[in-house]
């Protein structure tokens, strides 16, 4: 689906069409693994610091939306965990010929007991190994005290 914000992102697909997904639209897929099968609204920021008033927190455009019952989203989210940490990650291939991407994306496992974190690492060329170190990197960094 179209998240409802500002921004340029992929129209809706409809099947025997190529997919075409934007990272915030990968991001707020996997937040569903991460979010104890709830797909979270779509928020750029959570708040702003303004000279007259201080930090105000910003409404989301759209509510949350449960997808999956929470213990499906557990077992799907165990499929692609990572033994010894607290994140699930994939990594993949997307294109073909010259127009190959590579998509990395994880995220806190739902037990987590901190706030849900979800990394998108998207590189417009064949380098798995790179971006799965990215997202690893930004996942230690959000959940290593």
């Amino acid at each position: 689906t179209e998240p409802a914000l500002y921004l340029p992102v992929a129209g809706a697909s409809t099947p025997g069409e190529d997919l075409r997904l934007s990272p915030l639209q990968m991001a707020l897929a996997a937040a569903v693994l991460s979010n104890q099968g709830e797909r979270p609204a779509p928020r750029l920021a959570l708040a702003v610091k303004t000279p007259a008033e201080g930090w105000v927190f910003l409404t989301g455009s759209q509510d949350a939306r449960l997808v999956f019952f929470p213990e499906d989203a557990g077992a799907a989210a165990r499929e692609y965990a990572l033994a010894g940490y607290p994140y699930c990650k994939l990594t993949a291939l997307a294109g073909e010929g010259e127009a190959v991407y590579t998509w990395s994306l994880g995220g806190t496992m739902p037990d987590w007991q901190g706030v849900p974190v979800v990394v998108v690492a998207l590189l417009e060329e064949e380098l798995p190994s790179l971006a799965d170190y990215i997202v690893r990197e930004l996942l230690d960094s959000a959940t290593v005290p």
